[in-house]
């Protein structure tokens, strides 16, 4: 995320299992005053008995008018709390100014 309201969602997965599968990754960025700004992702990944690619790396840019508007609120403190699959994650993290 950006003051100018630009943002890059990126990441990768890897199956080194035999079997394919569906994923899902999402992220929730909350700011200060509680406004949130969510971020998703959904791949396919092959295994070894399957054909495709084994990798998904994916990036996802994009551009929100809000991130931009709250950016002070952002910086003053956000929390993001993300699922992978049905794994939920937590962490404390800041928006760079």
């Amino acid at each position: 995320m950006a003051p100018d309201g630009s943002a890059h969602f990126q990441g990768g997965r890897h199956d080194s299992g035999a079997a394919a599968h569906n994923y899902s990754v999402a992220c929730v960025v909350v700011d200060a005053d509680h406004r949130a700004y969510t971020f998703a992702h959904t791949g396919n990944i092959a295994g070894t008995f399957e054909s495709g690619s084994r990798d998904d790396p994916w990036g996802s840019p994009g551009q929100n008018e809000q991130i931009a508007q709250n950016w002070r609120s952002l910086c003053a403190g956000t929390q993001a709390t993300g699922t992978v699959g049905s794994v939920p994650t937590s962490r404390r993290c800041w928006a760079a100014s």
